[in-house]
């Protein structure tokens, strides 16, 4: 399993892709109370991300932004596919 697989089926990648493409950008704290996840371990995970590609990081003032690339988009829509043939 290559290094990005086995980022992608942790639980908390989806969970932070999911809460990305909610909204345009959003912060990263927030992020990481709406997942649940300690901010150093998001600001971990979001560092991977954005080296995938999926995610672009921004700072605005103190604000540290998240935002989905069209990649990371369209992986979003891959995993809620998956996620409906699990259930189904």
């Amino acid at each position: 399993m290559t290094e990005m697989e086995n980022m992608l089926f942790r639980k908390a990648v989806p969970l932070i892709l999911e809460s990305l493409s909610e909204d345009k950008g959003k912060i990263q704290s927030q992020i990481s109370r709406e997942t649940y996840l300690t901010y150093s371990h998001l600001c971990n995970i979001i560092k991977k991300l954005d080296d995938q590609g999926l995610v672009l990081r921004s700072i605005n003032g103190r604000k540290k932004i998240a935002t989905l690339t069209k990649k990371g988009a369209n992986l979003v829509l891959l995993i809620a596919k998956i996620k409906t043939l699990m259930n189904s």
